[in-house]
């Protein structure tokens, strides 16, 4: 009478034991969606556990959104748990101890699982930020000015080192006349009533490479 009233399943027959009944403690994690309810279906009736309660029934796990090998895996793990038991209480009634057993073994491999997509995501996300930082450098690589090939540039215009100081006296001659010619202009046109802008020239990186060469 025990055992009926433990295992009977939707059946009003009190004779029949075969029963599906749910994983209670399961929680799917949000990344399954809404899958179905985990489900245990037990098998005992039509000659396929003559001796239940003193052997253990046929027993499947289905639904809950979990990977068919997990299922898979899961009941075999269940069956084993099962002999054991009867082996340990021989003709006690189990299926219930089997459903919290099997629901703890569930909640152990959902646990895994995270860890494991945790792990991957964290090893995603520091590749992704290498790879980021490399194309910056490169870019920044790529940007930067060269003052030794701008310099090699501007020598490797002049056939002779005299054609070269020439030049970077003339930029130098040029420069002072303009500065005289400035300084005249704003003192003749100390009374007017704006004063006229001191001229500058840009002379240009290279003629400054060649100036400071000159007088270095």
């Amino acid at each position: 009478a025990a055992v009926e009233e433990e295992e009977t399943g939707s059946s009003d027959d009190p004779h029949k034991f075969d029963a599906v009944l749910p994983i209670t403690s399961y929680e799917p994690p949000d990344r399954y969606g809404l899958p179905p309810p985990l489900l245990l279906e037990v098998y005992v009736d039509e000659g396929l556990a003559p001796k239940y309660p003193y052997e253990p029934p046929v027993l499947a796990l289905v639904g809950g959104g979990l990977p068919e090998r997990w299922l898979k895996e899961m009941t075999v793990r269940l069956r084993k748990e099962a002999v054991k038991r009867c082996q340990a209480e021989s003709g006690e009634p189990q299926i219930f101890n089997l459903v919290n057993f099997i629901g703890e073994e569930i909640e152990h491999v959902i646990q895994a699982e995270t860890e494991v997509l945790e792990q991957e995501r964290k090893a995603k996300l520091a590749e992704a930020k290498a790879a980021a930082e490399a194309k910056r450098k490169e870019a920044m690589d790529s940007q930067q000015p060269s003052a030794n090939a701008s310099s090699q540039n501007a020598s490797a215009s002049y056939k002779t080192e005299a054609e070269r100081r020439a030049y970077a006296m003339s930029i130098v001659a040029s420069a002072g006349a303009g500065a005289c010619a400035s300084s005249a202009n704003n003192k003749s046109s100390a009374n007017n009533a704006t004063k006229v802008a001191k001229q500058y020239y840009q002379t240009g990186v290279t003629d400054k490479s060649l100036v400071d060469d000159l007088f270095s």
